[in-house]
């Protein structure tokens, strides 16, 4: 297992010598209230204090500096300091992230924690730092992906066809939910509950805290179990933050983004079990077991085509399992 991110001498080498007081930018698209947020604040108060008040760290939640399309783009042209980004965005500019949007990638949070400071997260980070010319660290994730429904029952993806499931309009979600054997329903989230209550869609498909955020549950009577796909996010650090800070004060940053991403994935997974709890107790919902080969099975060339940008970093992170 690797240590968090350490600042090497070609990261340092324009540092400051000498620590000038200095406010850096943290751009999320997560909302007040969330982990995520409570995460990244976490890291801007263990920076202040470790470099005695000298660095001082705003988290500007819900896209205030713009979309997350924008604000990676900035942060990689040095206009803003530090962005949490999704994989989907950071596919585009360095393609292996790609990977991580291919379905049952990590068969459980246990397997994702083998990830969390591994030598297979160790080459990804160090390679594509390189390529961008900023420092990507930091891997959280949202939470498993799953699916949620008015009132249909399906164990396998034989029993989803004709369903219509609400999802993200994403390339890789869509093919996803079809490849569940499903009918892919792409809509703005403000839409779903109205969607459900009228009959329009059948279900949804995200996180549990995705669900609890638009209050579909309290429409819904089944949550079937597939754990098909986790969310996984990353800190993105643009070099001319980094020559912002001493060495040191570099390190202490690098240090807290890996601290707060660990305290935040502890906490989503500790959340999801309280939503399933909530679920069954407060709402109803089923909690429906599934024929997890036979979703694996038909899924498999959804996460080959997912996975085409490099099936080595794909079959590394598979391997971890064992």
């Amino acid at each position: 297992m690797t240590e968090p991110a350490k600042v090497t001498e070609a990261d340092g080498k324009t540092a400051e010598s000498e620590q000038k007081e200095v406010t850096l930018q943290y751009s999320t698209t997560s909302t007040p209230g969330t982990v995520y947020v409570q995460a990244f604040q976490k890291m801007a108060d263990e920076v202040e204090e470790k470099t005695g008040g000298k660095v001082h760290v705003v988290v500007y939640d819900s896209s205030q500096l713009g979309n997350e399309s924008d604000v990676d783009t900035n942060v990689l042209d040095g206009s803003i300091d530090m962005c949490n980004t999704g994989s989907g965005e950071l596919g585009k500019r360095y393609p292996a992230f790609n990977v991580f949007q291919a379905p049952y990638l990590f068969g459980s949070y246990e397997h994702f924690e083998k990830f969390i400071g591994s030598d297979v997260e160790a080459d990804l980070f160090k390679q594509a730092s390189e390529h961008l010319g900023a420092i990507v660290c930091g891997t959280q994730t949202m939470g498993a992906r799953y699916v949620i429904t008015t009132g249909l029952k399906a164990a396998t993806p034989a029993e989803f066809a004709g369903a219509k499931i609400r999802c993200p309009d994403m390339p890789s979600i869509i093919a996803t939910v079809n490849g569940l054997g499903a009918a892919a329903t792409p809509m703005a989230a403000t839409e779903q509950y109205l969607a459900m209550q009228q009959g329009v869609v059948d279900g949804a498909e995200h996180t549990l805290s995705g669900f609890s955020a638009w209050n579909i549950q309290e429409l819904c009577k089944e949550l079937m179990l597939t754990n098909h796909a986790r969310e996984v996010t990353f800190t993105l650090v643009s070099q001319s933050c980094l020559d912002k800070l001493t060495q040191e004060n570099q390190q202490i940053l690098l240090d807290a983004i890996h601290h707060a991403a660990s305290w935040a994935n502890e906490q989503t997974n500790q959340e999801e079990e309280r939503f399933m709890k909530c679920y069954q107790e407060e709402n109803g919902i089923e909690l429906v077991e599934v024929d997890d080969n036979a979703f694996r099975e038909a899924l498999a060339p959804v996460a080959e085509k997912l996975s085409a940008d490099d099936p080595k970093l794909y079959s590394e992170i598979q391997n971890l399992a064992q």
